[in-house]
């Protein structure tokens, strides 16, 4: 057992000796570096240190002439809450509206109330438009129906009302109103 455990020693210290010389031969191959190929990488190095700073400069100066340009974005809760509330008080507005109020809002950097309030001709006038294309004609059988007399009716009429009336229901029934 003693000899198991000289053997296993030996072994380790020989594992060890192993690390020592390649941990040794890779410090002399980094004191080696040829001095040309540390100078390129310093100088690659300095090159872009040069570069950030300059850009940065670049990006203050830019930044005090035309101020923060940068877009100020609402969090996304504080966005939806304002649609909620503003929806809630101005339950009219179908989607269609909404969306427009919507992009209203965000093209000119003002509140939903502000955008609906200055969009409220146009909405107004959309509604109407589609109010009239939305209408029903009357039909031509109701036309025709209204044209129709009953029998009293006719029995009670001169002669010349008969004709009027007969010359009537001829230019409806040509005109496709009966």
């Amino acid at each position: 057992m003693t000899d198991n455990i000289q053997t296993e020693l030996g072994q380790a210290d020989e594992a060890l000796e192993q690390e020592n010389d390649t941990l040794s031969e890779n410090e002399t191959e980094e004191l080696t570096t040829p001095e040309p190929e540390k100078a390129e990488k310093s100088k690659e190095f300095q090159t872009i240190l040069a570069q950030k700073e300059h850009f940065k400069k670049k990006y203050e100066a830019l930044k005090e002439k035309f101020g923060d340009v940068s877009p100020k974005k609402e969090t996304k809760s504080d966005e939806w809450k304002d649609r909620v509330d503003f929806l809630l008080v101005n339950r009219d507005f179908n989607k269609q509206e909404f969306d427009h109020i919507s992009a209203v809002s965000k093209r000119d950097g003002i509140s939903l109330s502000e955008a609906a309030e200055k969009e409220m001709d146009y909405i107004s006038f959309r509604r109407q438009k589609i109010a009239e294309e939305n209408k029903i004609p009357s039909s031509s059988a109701a036309k025709g129906s209204s044209l129709r007399k009953t029998d009293d009716e006719i029995r009670k009429m001169t002669s010349a009302e008969l004709q009027a009336y007969e010359a009537q229901l001829d230019k409806a029934e040509e005109g496709g109103q009966i």
